[in-house]
């Protein structure tokens, strides 16, 4: 897969930034997505997310076709079913 420079730099929209300056970090995250047992929730535009083969269970993933992406309709689903799945419910308390 692309890294995240290939792809801002494949982008046409892109030729006229001097991207290679401005982002100094060549942090490619394969790696540490493949051997984490953290939950990850990975967002992708259009198409499955970035990542998201790489990356060890659990994940989820959910792709979102409406930029700015929080404005997608199946964005704060996805992002509550995520939760849900990985926060500790809170405790119940007895009713007198």
């Amino acid at each position: 897969q692309p890294t995240g420079l290939q792809q801002i730099e494949g982008d046409p929209r892109s030729r006229w930034l001097p991207v290679r300056l401005l982002l100094r970090e060549r942090f490619d995250p394969t790696r540490a997505l493949a051997t984490t047992g953290v939950p990850k929730l990975l967002l992708g535009a259009n198409a499955p997310p970035l990542y998201f083969d790489a990356a060890a269970q659990p994940k989820r993933e959910a792709i979102l076709h409406r930029k700015p992406l929080q404005l997608d309709p199946r964005y704060s689903p996805a992002l509550l079913a995520f939760l849900e799945q990985v926060l500790p419910s809170p405790p119940r308390t007895a009713i007198p």
